[in-house]
This record gives structure tokens, C-alpha cells and sequence, in this order.
């Protein structure tokens, strides 16, 4: 997976349509095992989504910046500033822990024998429960 940027020096760019670089983090294991800076070619979001990229952390994002993102098939995190490299370990720390408590969720679940979904407390936002 990768994630990426708007970039500026450093720093979250704050307004997308002025973005000129995207710095790019490449998800391996659990970990950051890549990063590296790229011009921004032609159109913003056809840029990222040839770079692989699956989200992007930017600034501030119009309606049609945030559609045309969407229709990429890259997830706009906008709203965010500061030092790049913080916020995009940020997001990747709250995926992670949302995975694990997911995941923990999903052991807490009683087996079928015990009940199963219907007589989970997490029922509400069990996959499985209903069907």
C-alpha cells in the first residue's frame, strides 16, 4: 500500500489545487520501508493513482478535487497540516490500531457453539451478524 502526501518543503501542502509534489510512503509489514518525492505530472489524481497510491493526506480539497480523487480510487484524508512525515504516520498509527481492535473484536466473538453473533455484546458491528 501506499500513501501519499500533498508536499511542500517539508510540510502538508495546505491548498491541493497548488500542489506541486506529493511525497510518497510505501506500507510494507506494518512499517514504512519507503519514501520518496514526486513531481506532480498532468492532472493530480491520474499523478497519484499511476504511483500507486491508495490515500492521500492534504490540506484543503474542493468537492471536485475530493471527486475526482474518489473516482482514482485514492481515499482523501484532507484538513491536515503540520510536517508530512507526522501526519502520515499519524493516520498510519490510527489504521493499525483500528486493525488490531478489529481484530480483537472479532476473537472476543463467541463460536458458534457458544451462541454465536446473537448473543455477542459486539453484535452491532459484527460482519457476520444477520446473516
Amino acid at each position: 500500500m501506499k500513501i501519499a502526501a500533498a508536499y511542500d518543503n517539508g510540510t502538508v501542502c495546505q491548498d491541493f489545487a497548488q500542489t506541486k509534489q506529493f511525497k510518497l510512503y510505501t506500507i510494507e509489514d506494518d512499517h514504512i520501508s519507503q519514501m520518496e518525492i514526486v513531481d506532480v505530472a498532468g492532472d493530480p489524481a491520474q499523478c497519484l493513482k499511476q504511483h500507486g497510491a491508495g490515500l492521500l493526506v492534504c490540506g484543503k480539497l474542493d468537492m471536485m478535487q475530493q471527486m475526482a480523487l474518489i473516482q482514482a480510487g485514492i481515499a482523501p484524508f484532507p484538513g491536515a497540516y503540520g510536517e508530512a512525515d507526522m501526519q502520515v504516520g499519524a493516520l498510519f498509527v490510527r489504521m493499525l490500531e483500528s486493525e488490531k481492535q478489529e481484530k480483537q473484536q472479532q476473537d472476543a466473538c463467541p463460536t458458534p457453539e457458544e451462541g454465536g453473533c446473537a448473543s455477542c455484546a459486539h453484535r452491532d458491528a459484527c460482519q457476520e451478524y444477520g446473516k
